[in-house]
């Protein structure tokens, strides 16, 4: 879950640039944790949200929400993520 919160965080954050025009710089993690509330199944769905908290000039903040769909959508994991921009 970790690999996966860390590319769509970083897809969250590409939307924040591109939804206001602007170039996508690169950016790279430099800090990323995970608190995992319960377990999935091999074969079960989860859905996550990702949402951008705060992007300054160099720092970027992100978290989100992970839950297990087939499980009525009982939340599973959250995570924090912080990125630098190049």
């Amino acid at each position: 879950m970790a690999t996966l919160f860390d590319h769509l965080s970083t897809l969250a954050l590409n939307s924040h640039f591109l939804a206001d025009g602007k170039e996508v710089p690169t950016s790279v993690s430099i800090d990323l944790s995970m608190t995992y509330i319960s377990g999935v199944k091999d074969g079960q769905r989860i859905r996550m949200e990702t949402e951008t908290l705060r992007v300054g000039r160099k720092m970027a903040f992100l978290t989100a929400n992970i839950y297990n769909q087939d499980k009525n959508n009982e939340l599973v994991a959250t995570g924090k993520h912080t990125k630098y921009i190049l």
